[in-house]
């Protein structure tokens, strides 16, 4: 688990990384902010992550945003636990 990034939902469909990075910069030095976005459509699917340089920061914006309003939406983050992205191992028969 990575303390300095951050999952941030709620968030708007004219949300875009840019605004995402403008209400978290003032707690700290940032160095990704991304929103997700549908593979199809290229749609916002209402989450994003933000990564700072240090875990404090990231703990302060996260106590201080969470449930605070952007663009209209209140705001749920939370530190990300483990990736849920499956690897899946190739198993070939025996000859």
């Amino acid at each position: 688990m990575d303390a300095t990034r951050l999952m941030v939902g709620g968030l708007a469909p004219e949300v875009d990384a840019a605004a995402l990075r403008d209400a978290f910069a003032p707690y700290g030095p940032l160095l990704d902010a991304q929103i997700q976005q549908d593979a199809t459509t290229g749609r916002s699917r209402g989450f994003g992550f933000v990564t700072f340089a240090l875990a404090a920061d990231a703990e302060r914006a996260r106590a201080a945003l969470h449930g605070t309003r952007l663009a209209g939406r209140a705001l749920q983050i939370m530190v990300p636990t483990a990736s849920r992205r499956r690897t899946y191992r190739v198993v070939r028969p025996a000859e």
